[in-house]
């Protein structure tokens, strides 16, 4: 008999109380070896281990509970400190992971979803809705709750999302509000004009379109192409798979669908939903029958927090050693400023590296699958990324690369090493291209009455400057920087990629793709799939087989929370409090926002205030971008 077979005969075993007699007799014999001291030791640890092991067994039968009416799915996985103070805020990937080990638990004998409005990617919710459909395929049920399919705004992603489920049950009063995407573009310049800012942007090349926010006044011919694209693509996906699970034809979705909002007597009528249930109908006549129990107080529900607790992940032991990397948010060159709980809000190369070469080094890590989330950013920053990915490939490590909503511009370049590219099918990829430019503010400001003088200077003096647009000479020296960093990320992406490059310049002009056969028999990817399928890649480039186990690690490893608490950067400081004090002052008011309380008013005001004067080793007082951005010019390079 095998271990895991014997571990879940164990696992499956009732617990019987022990009668009396059984009891005094055990009592008697450990007091006559030990003597009581010796026997309230050994009780004391014998009731401790006892409870535990029942306190967080799970019992024969048990229901899989997932409550998504308030929660934040995130791309990142959320430390144990964060979800105290937040429960909202919950990893999607984990929620998958759950699902996944359960359709394999003999324990487990149904699923449960009881959704409102889920806030989170696309790319996550096809991350759950996958494994709700792997569930599904070993034979056990899946259920879905919601009182409405939105109110006030379209619920066409909720709706795809919930039609992987075997029943669909909505409250009377609910609507299915499945309304069709349209672009909406949103453009500044007449905004520009009245003020008198003129902007002043560059780009490589016509389909690079996030200038155009401060260029234009509608779309542009290339950007309303690649726009109508990017919605088309999008919806059709979601109604090709709504029509497979629902078995309607996709021209018939689409004639429904025109007639939303739809009452829940049309939503029946045009099977949409297959139960209409109050939530109370729905878990304690609909449950209880449905699972062959006499009512919901016998329903085993246990929620998906507490069985990953309780199992531990998909991958938290194995023979061999993967390392996963989330490099999510905007790419920015340098260090930026860890949070509490270690974690940096957007992707600085200096930790994406250290991560990368922490990964490398380690003996036992044998290939590295990179999460990307990002649409873009620092051209340098990015470039210094891809080199560290490059450095790791030819060090023997397999790179997979793994893509969630967003891999364009900076998160396609960070990307093009890997050895191999896996996509979800919702992803925006590509815009291979650059922007670069600012925004002369000099007539804007006279408007306020504030005025400038300067003294005589070279003309490349006012190359950054807020007050000045480009000089033809300076306009010159900006096509020439721009030109230089397309060609390198096109020369990237051929190498990386092994295109030509006539083939890549093709794919690139800054165009953004949804990923999809078409792109893939292009070249820019491999495979469509989630992070789950970027790993089985990864083991799968390994040669090792299904029976082989992984152990997936986070990289890079964070430090003890105490060490966090007490931290303070090399760079810089915050003015008058020191950053260990002010972590430990945002603890808390996390505290505090438990207990239904508040900080006194001066400290909110010291939370909200200090961070945003800092001093650096020189002495020089820094103020970070959210503080100056309304006037400072946009002059960086952003690909």
């Amino acid at each position: 008999m095998s271990l895991s077979t014997l571990r879940e005969k164990l696992y499956n075993i009732e617990l019987r109380v022990p009668t009396i007699e059984e009891m005094k007799d055990f009592s008697l014999n450990l007091y006559h070896r030990l003597g009581w001291k010796g026997t309230l030791a050994i009780s004391s640890i014998a009731l401790s281990w006892a409870y535990s092991k029942f306190k967080n067994r799970i019992r024969c039968n048990t229901i899989l509970e997932i409550d998504m009416r308030k929660i934040n799915l995130e791309e990142k996985p959320i430390s144990p400190l964060q979800t105290l103070l937040d429960e909202s805020v919950v990893q999607g990937y984990r929620i998958a992971e759950a699902i996944r080990k359960a359709a394999t638990d003999n324990r487990i004998k149904g699923l449960v979803v009881n959704a409102g409005s889920i806030v989170g990617t696309i790319s996550v919710l096809d991350e759950i809705r996958e494994a709700v459909l792997e569930f599904k395929k070993s034979g056990k049920k899946a259920f879905y709750y919601t009182d409405s399919f939105n109110e006030a705004f379209s619920s066409t992603v909720l709706y795809w999302f919930a039609s992987a489920f075997d029943e669909i049950h909505m409250s009377k009063a609910g609507s299915v509000n499945n309304i069709a995407f349209s672009g909406i573009g949103v453009f500044l310049r007449k905004m520009l004009d009245k003020i008198e800012a003129k902007p002043s942007f560059f780009k490589r090349k016509e389909y690079k379109n996030a200038i155009n926010l401060f260029t234009e006044e509608k779309f542009t011919d290339e950007h309303r192409e690649n726009t109508d694209y990017i919605v088309n693509s999008i919806y059709n996906k979601l109604l090709e798979d709504i029509s497979a699970a629902r078995n309607i034809k996709v021209d018939e979705l689409k004639e429904i669908f025109k007639r939303a909002p739809l009452t829940a007597q049309d939503a029946i009528k045009w099977n949409l939903i297959d139960k209409l249930n109050y939530e109370d109908e729905f878990y304690e006549t609909f449950l209880p029958t449905t699972f062959n129990v006499s009512s919901k107080k016998y329903l085993n529900l246990l929620s998906v927090h507490k069985y990953r607790s309780r199992v531990g992940g998909l991958y938290a032991k194995g023979k061999h050693h993967i390392a996963l990397i989330y490099l999510t948010g905007t790419i920015f060159h340098g260090q930026g400023e860890k949070d509490i709980f270690g974690e940096e809000k957007d992707s600085y190369s200096q930790s994406i590296c250290k991560a990368i070469k922490q990964a490398t080094k380690d003996s036992k890590i044998k290939a590295i699958v990179i999460r990307v989330d990002s649409p873009g950013g620092s051209a340098l920053g990015s470039d210094v990324i891809a080199r560290a990915i490059y450095k790791a490939k030819q060090s023997g490590k397999k790179i997979i690369v793994s893509m969630g909503q967003y891999a364009a511009s900076g998160g396609y370049y960070v990307s093009a090493y890997a050895h191999r590219i896996v996509a979800s099918p919702f992803t925006l990829t590509g815009s291979i291209g650059v922007i670069y430019g600012k925004i002369n503010l000099r007539d804007t400001f006279g408007k306020l009455g504030i005025t400038f003088d300067e003294t005589e200077a070279p003309e490349n003096s006012h190359f950054f400057s807020p007050l000045h647009s480009f000089e033809k000479g300076n306009e010159e020296k900006v096509n020439h920087l721009l030109d230089d960093i397309y060609d390198r990320f096109k020369g990237i992406v051929s190498e990386g990629r092994s295109l030509p490059s006539e083939k890549t310049e093709e794919l690139a002009k800054g165009r953004v793709w949804v990923a999809s056969e078409e792109i893939r028999e292009k070249g820019l990817i491999d495979e469509i799939g989630g992070l789950h399928d970027a790993i089985d890649i990864a083991k799968k480039e390994l040669g090792l087989y299904d029976k082989d186990t992984i152990c997936v690690r986070r990289f890079p490893s964070h430090g003890s929370l105490l060490s966090r608490l007490t931290h303070s950067d090399d760079n810089t400081q915050s003015l008058f409090i020191p950053r260990g004090i002010m972590n430990i002052m945002y603890l808390f008011n996390g505290l505090f926002r438990i207990m239904n309380g508040n900080l006194p008013t001066p400290f909110r005001l010291l939370l909200n205030i200090v961070p945003l004067i800092k001093m650096n080793q020189k002495g020089e007082i820094v103020f970070p971008v959210s503080l100056y951005a309304p006037i400072n010019p946009i002059s960086t390079e952003m690909i």
